[in-house]
C-alpha cells in the first residue's frame, strides 16, 4: 500500500560550499563523504546513491557508521561529511548543519512510503493497523505485495 512520498535532503556543514546553494545535484555529490547510520533507512539510501552516483570505475565514498542519525548530523555539523536523509527528519536543527533539497535530471528526487504484510496474515492487530492506514489515507488502494 502506498502511503506518502517525501523528498531526499542533503544535510551539509554551514561552512560547506553547498551550504550557499538551495538545492543540490546528484553530480554535486560526486567525491564528497556521505555518511550514514545503520540504524537509519541505510540500505535504501545505500542503494539509492550507489545507482545515481556510480560511474564506470567510480564509486560513491559512503561510511556506514552504528550510531543514530542525530549522532550522524552531528558528525556533518563538526565538518567531516555530508548525509542524505528523508524531509521529515529535517524538523531539528543542528549546529553546523544546514538542509537542501536534492534534484535529479527531473527535478526533486522523492522515495515513496509504503505498508508491505503478508496477505494470508490474519492478526487481528494488523487488521485494525490497515484499517487506520486506509482511513489516514483514502486516495490509496490496497494493493498486493510479493516477497523477493
Amino acid at each position: 500500500m502506498a502511503l506518502w512520498s517525501e523528498r531526499v535532503m542533503v544535510a551539509v556543514p554551514d561552512s560547506h560550499c553547498l551550504a550557499a546553494r538551495s538545492q543540490v545535484h546528484w553530480y554535486d555529490l560526486i567525491g564528497e563523504r556521505i555518511l550514514l547510520s545503520r540504524r537509519d533507512a541505510a540500505p535504501e539510501i545505500h542503494s539509492l546513491l550507489i545507482a545515481c552516483l556510480s560511474a564506470p570505475g567510480e564509486r560513491p565514498v559512503i561510511e556506514s557508521h552504528r550510531i543514530s542519525r542525530e549522532n550522524v548530523l552531528s558528525v556533518v555539523g563538526a565538518g567531516r561529511g555530508v548525509a542524505l536523509l528523508h524531509q521529515g527528519g529535517t524538523g531539528i536543527t543542528y549546529p553546523g548543519v544546514v538542509y537542501r533539497e536534492v534534484h535529479g535530471a527531473d527535478g526533486p528526487v522523492e522515495v515513496a512510503n509504503v505498508a508491505c504484510w503478508v496477505p494470508t496474515n490474519d492478526n487481528p492487530a494488523l487488521r485494525r493497523f490497515l484499517s487506520l492506514l486506509k482511513e489516514r489515507y483514502p486516495g490509496v488502494a490496497a494493493s498486493r505485495v510479493t516477497g523477493r
